[in-house]
């Protein structure tokens, strides 16, 4: 009977976490400790706390000498570096350590008051609200048919105010201004501006129909004042021309029931003097200089 072959005894466990480099038992290094967080780097310039800096629009009327008004012109129409970046907020916070300047060619010029004609969509907000009509005052919602040739400043598109609202139903013109004689003119003589508003009702309209347009059942003998033409009729749809001084909200739809009309849609081509002038549905143009309300 052959013996087994004499064999070496079978090694220990090796311990977990070890390695036998040159035959004997050795510790794996541990493993590198995770690196600590960076720390925190402090805060642009724009960002710094209430205590720390000074503000930018101060900052700017001194060396340069304004107002602070004007220097705030500047900030907001984008005129003015802090260390060679663009800050376009009058609030934001710079250390003396830093360097302010404006940008080359930079006039005030380009930030007087300005007055845009939006051409406000059908279901759209017509009131400042950011959510509605407002919001798309924005660069690239500028008509590219306008005739103005004015460079778009983000100082024009700022603290914009809507004087002739529309209803959320209706579409056309709204006007948003920062010019106060404008804003005196559509507020103080806005029972005497003319508004021109094409009406889209269903089915045609006869002449005996559209002489109760101007009549309010519940003053039959003091008849409305507006007047009513038929602009173009099928068999379907009939588009009627509102002139009215004024603007009340729901004059028109008002009427249209009074006479058994059916509104599918309104749109406002035209306040005073000044018409929509073919800008697309959503897009806005400058009011031109020799343009009047």
């Amino acid at each position: 009977m052959s013996r087994p072959p004499n064999r070496p005894p079978a090694a220990p466990p090796r311990p977990a976490g070890t390695s036998r480099p040159g035959g004997a038992w050795r510790r794996a290094p541990a493993p590198p400790a995770p690196l600590a967080p960076p720390a925190a780097s402090a805060p642009p310039p724009t960002e710094l706390p209430e205590a720390e800096g000074e503000r930018l629009a101060k900052r700017l009327a001194r060396d340069i000498g304004c107002s602070r008004s004007e220097a705030e012109r500047y900030i907001e129409s984008g005129m003015v570096t802090v260390d060679g970046v663009v800050v376009d907020t009058p609030p934001s916070r710079v250390r003396d350590t830093q360097r302010v300047a404006l940008t080359r060619g930079a006039s005030l010029s380009a930030t007087e008051p300005v007055t845009l004609l939006l051409n406000k969509p059908p279901g759209l907000k017509a009131g400042d609200a950011p959510d509605g009509a407002a919001g798309l005052l924005q660069v690239r919602h500028r008509a590219t048919g306008d005739r103005v040739p004015e460079r778009v400043a983000p100082a024009h598109l700022r603290r914009q105010v809507c004087l002739t609202p529309l209803e959320t139903t209706a579409g056309g013109l709204v006007v948003f201004t920062q010019d106060p004689r404008i804003a005196r003119r559509l507020t103080e003589d806005a029972s005497q501006l003319e508004h021109e508003t094409m009406v889209d009702v269903a089915g045609p309209v006869d002449p005996a129909l559209l002489a109760r347009l101007a009549i309010d059942p519940a003053e039959p003998r003091a008849p409305r004042a507006m007047r009513v033409s038929i602009g173009s009729s099928s068999d379907e749809t009939t588009r009627l021309r509102f002139a009215i001084k004024g603007h009340q909200p729901g004059r028109i739809e008002r009427a249209c029931a009074d006479a058994g009309l059916k509104v599918l849609a309104i749109s406002r081509l035209r306040i005073g003097r000044v018409p929509l002038a073919g800008v697309p549905v959503g897009e806005w143009r400058y009011l031109g200089p020799e343009e009047r309300f």
